[in-house]
């Protein structure tokens, strides 16, 4: 028994989606019903489904990737647990599975810089932790010695790196201008992280970097489970890039 999707785009980086359950006959026929829990930000993240003859599809939508999980109630109380991560795709998306598994064979982990405002700094620490476990290496401004210039220190990281992610949560200050700047000067894939807030102008931010990843605000206390599923979100990134769009072949999760 699995989860199951379809997600259509609609305009404006927002998508049609549903969800349903699949699995064989009998075992549709135990169940009573399906309880989806949803990401904390929806008006009403807790949905109970029970019609059987869509195979207890929810249909939504929206604009952000996240992971859906389902309590499967069966007739006779006993329950199973499902996940599934909601993958949203622009029309002029889409390599296959076996197309990335090919292109990621031979190659290393990659090299990360990654940063953000102080604002942000649990939330770059639960992610740093979360991109190391996977095995990529994170490189933070705050890892270069003291004393350097700035121009000399970000050269010295930026030398090193394959791509680079930034956590957006507020409007571009410039400090960060400059460090996008210096990313792009050194040719470095960029990949932003936009966290969703009154404070960020999301259609400037789109203008000036590529769409990234947009994520909804979580508390702290979820921090390392979000920052798991961006984890995953950034080495697709990295993927749909393109293993030669850094300055070396680095391997993507498969």
């Amino acid at each position: 028994m699995r989860l199951e999707q379809k997600a259509t785009y609609a305009s404006d980086n927002w998508w049609e989606w549903s969800v349903w359950v699949e699995g064989d006959k009998e075992e549709l026929k135990q169940i009573d019903y399906v309880e989806y829990n949803l990401h904390s930000s929806f008006p009403e993240p807790v949905r109970r489904i029970e019609d059987r003859s869509s195979k207890f599809r929810l249909d939504s939508s929206g604009w952000g990737e996240f992971t859906i999980r389902a309590t499967v109630v069966n007739k006779d109380g006993e329950k199973k647990h499902l996940r599934h991560r909601l993958e949203l795709q622009y029309p002029d998306e889409g390599k296959t599975r076996a197309e990335e598994k090919d292109a990621a064979a031979d190659a290393s982990p990659p090299v990360l810089f990654l940063s953000c405002n102080i604002a942000d700094s649990l939330f770059a620490n639960a992610l740093s932790k979360a991109l190391i476990a996977k095995g990529a290496r994170v490189l933070m401004a705050a890892d270069q010695p003291a004393g350097l210039p700035w121009e000399a220190s970000i050269n010295r990281l930026l030398e090193q790196v394959d791509f680079a992610v930034f956590i957006i949560s507020e409007e571009l200050t410039a400090w960060m201008n400059r460090e996008i700047e210096a990313a792009t000067e050194h040719k470095i894939p960029i990949i932003p992280v936009i966290i969703a807030s009154s404070k960020v102008n999301r259609a400037e931010v789109l203008s000036k970097l590529r769409k990234g990843i947009q994520i909804r605000p979580v508390a702290p206390a979820k921090f390392d489970e979000e920052a798991q599923d961006v984890a995953v979100r950034i080495y697709k990134e990295i993927a749909a890039v393109g293993p030669d769009a850094g300055k070396k072949k680095v391997a993507k999760l498969v």
